[in-house]
């Protein structure tokens, strides 16, 4: 794709962007019809992020839990630096590595969020890293052989998305699983 394309979307970007409900781009139906078969669970990873608005994933995925088999993990993605501001950890912080004191913060921050949206314990990946987000989304869904990566969307302008940056719009663009856009609003 043209760098343009890129920065400017899909077609199924800009009606994720726009969709007043969740929408799927599906790149493969392989894991969807073995769930549909009875052969496994459906493998999902949702994204999760501590601020209210991202919630609409979680929701949708575990609504999804109650009328399909699945297998649910929940992915976080933190920047070391603001995360050490914040919880006020002296030194660095190491990138993809883990760091003991902020994962087990952030664990229990979005473990207990999760639990009460969802009436259960639910497998967490918390990962620090530079970059995108939803690049290190879909290598945590890639290494969980994810079926389905669903993010929570702001459906942010054009303009916006270029100086926020957008999650789903990286997931929809650069993730090789199917993925779930669901609007925040």
């Amino acid at each position: 794709r043209s760098a343009l394309r890129l920065s400017l979307g899909s077609t199924a970007d800009r009606v994720a962007q726009h969709a007043a409900c969740p929408v799927l781009v599906a790149r493969s139906g392989e894991g969807f019809l073995a769930c549909a078969r009875g052969e496994r669970p459906l493998r999902v990873v949702l994204g999760v992020d501590p601020t209210p608005p991202p919630e609409a994933a979680p929701r949708w995925g575990f609504d999804l839990a109650t009328r399909v088999r699945c297998e649910i993990v929940g992915a976080h993605v933190y920047w070391p630096p603001e995360v050490r501001d914040r919880l006020a950890i002296r030194g660095p912080l190491p990138i993809g590595a883990g760091h003991p004191e902020v994962d087990a913060a952030l664990a229990k921050e979005l473990g207990e969020r999760l639990e009460s949206l969802a009436q259960a314990k639910l497998p967490l990946r918390i990962v620090g890293g530079f970059g995108r987000i939803a690049d290190h989304l879909a290598q945590i869904a890639e290494d969980e052989k994810a079926d389905l990566l669903a993010v929570g969307s702001h459906q942010r302008s054009t303009l916006d998305r270029l100086w926020h940056g957008s999650i789903s719009h990286g997931a929809i663009a650069g993730a090789p699983m199917s993925v779930l856009s669901v609007p925040s609003r």
